[in-house]
């Protein structure tokens, strides 16, 4: 599991919540708006997200699950993503929950040209 904080976990509109305020990290700042962005603010923001990971889906739903129950009445869930797909042999390699087609190739690292076509090396 993966857990990170967004800068209101530790103060919101200069109060400091819970009392972390002192323990922000200097480079923990909001993120600008992107060009482009369509926010929806429901399911966006929070003070905490967690990334939960196994091989098998019925793990990952019973620690989400038990944090979610554990949380109650403290946090609330926002949003949530399933991550678990199956790769299709017609179509190529599935698109991962960013929309982006991830390792589906890797320059060698050993071929001198190729490292410096694409890393300038």
């Amino acid at each position: 599991m993966t857990f990170g904080f967004s800068p209101t976990l530790f103060s919101k509109e200069g109060e400091d919540r819970y009392g972390l305020a002192s323990k922000q990290p200097a480079a923990l700042v909001e993120l600008p708006k992107f060009q482009g962005d369509e926010i929806n603010a429901e399911e966006s923001g929070g003070d905490i997200t967690v990334q939960a990971c196994s091989e098998d889906p019925q793990v990952v739903f019973h620690a989400v699950r038990q944090l979610a129950r554990n949380a109650d009445g403290v946090a609330k869930l926002r949003w949530a993503q399933a991550g678990f797909q199956t790769a299709s042999i017609t179509k190529g390699t599935p698109r991962n929950l960013l929309g982006f087609k991830d390792g589906t190739a890797n320059p060698n690292i050993r071929d001198p040209a190729l490292m410096s076509r694409y890393l300038g090396w």
